[in-house]
């Protein structure tokens, strides 16, 4: 029986502990390589999320900025009063409890409708700030991570054709 195992091939302690020193300094160097390389693309993809969401809500809001005749309030919650095709509007942009960008077209807000569907925020919260500044109005969007302080903001410049 002795003879038996002295013929058959193995592999001593030690030469399982060098492959496995081998095998730890490779994972290492490739952890190495790719983990900064996985973070810059988290990265890439959040600031294309940030983008999209800030473009698609400007793109709402300074659509009717473009049109208003007439500012009735400024701040966070803003209402304008536009002109279209000779009919005149009021618009009431406001931040709900969600952190959602809310639009009403009356003076009841609870019937108010999301600017964008809730899908489009994932994890952002939004702020806004609307205000005049001679003859040109300034929305600054901000959009922030849920629980956190620190955003990313925006200024959109209109120049309103009919306001006074």
């Amino acid at each position: 029986m002795l003879k038996r195992l002295k013929n058959k091939q193995g592999v001593t302690l030690t030469e399982l502990i060098v492959a496995m020193l081998v095998m730890s300094i490779i994972m290492m160097a490739v952890t190495t390589v790719f983990l900064p390389m996985y973070n810059a693309y988290v990265n890439a993809n959040e600031l294309a999320e940030v983008n999209t969401l800030l473009d698609n809500l400007s793109a709402i809001i300074m659509s009717e900025v473009a049109d208003l005749t007439e500012i009735i309030n400024e701040g966070s919650t803003f209402t304008i009063r536009t002109n279209v095709n000779g009919t005149n509007r009021y618009v009431t942009y406001f931040i709900d409890s969600n952190g959602f960008l809310r639009r009403s077209t009356t003076n009841d807000q609870s019937n108010a409708r999301l600017v964008l569907d809730e899908g489009f925020y994932r994890n952002y919260t939004v702020d806004i700030d609307f205000r005049r500044s001679g003859d040109v109005c300034i929305v600054e969007l901000t959009l922030y991570n849920r629980g956190s302080t620190e955003g990313t903001s925006r200024e959109y410049v209109a120049r309103p054709i009919g306001l006074q």
